[in-house]
């Protein structure tokens, strides 16, 4: 089976919202959500992200952020779960602002799948580890083991808790139900 990565990021078309700033009250949690710990009771309620300044008000199915969160649709949050592909995630409501402060939708979730799948094969992969320990970790190739990785859809390996694969299960149902700005990078699967 073939894995990808998404790129949270989204594309490059610049009529797509996009956002920097993570939800108002978050604080010191705001991390939570791009790294698949939990962040419960702390989530603000209504929780409030605005739009980049110059950034487009048009609302692809996946708005790209420098957050590294993964902020999808409804739409998209409900076929993932109809598929039974979010496994153990937080799903996060999340309210999108013009950057003026008006309402532009309440239509769309911060999706965090918690923990993450020992899946990495670490011989075939490059792995940079930085003096801060694991948070400070990055995957420059990643390898993973498909018998380990089998039977998950959406989830985070250790090596690299930042990033998001997808199967290719996943994959295929979000090209057939057409949702945009949604880039994916397909990465090896090896067994060790």
């Amino acid at each position: 089976m073939q894995y990808y990565v998404v790129n949270t990021l989204g594309g490059p078309d610049p009529g797509l919202a996009f956002v920097r700033s993570p939800p108002e009250g978050l604080g010191l949690m705001a991390v939570r959500p791009a790294t698949g710990e939990a962040v419960g009771a702390a989530y603000p309620d209504p929780a409030d992200i605005y739009l980049e300044p110059r950034s487009g008000i048009e609302l692809p199915s996946l708005i790209g952020n420098t957050l590294g969160y993964l902020i999808v649709s409804s739409r998209m949050k409900d076929v993932m779960s109809r598929l039974r592909a979010l496994g153990r995630a937080e799903l996060l409501p999340v309210r999108i602002h013009h950057e003026k402060k008006r309402l532009h939708t309440s239509d769309y979730w911060i999706v965090n799948p918690l923990g993450s799948i020992d899946c990495v094969n670490r011989s075939a992969s490059k792995i940079q580890r930085g003096e801060a320990g694991p948070p400070d970790v990055t995957a420059d190739r990643l390898v993973l083991n498909p018998h380990k990785a089998e039977g998950n859809d959406l989830f985070r390996v250790p090596e690299d808790p930042r990033r998001y694969v997808v199967s290719e299960r996943l994959a295929n149902a979000l090209a057939r139900h057409g949702f945009t700005n949604v880039l994916l990078d397909a990465i090896e699967a090896l067994a060790a």
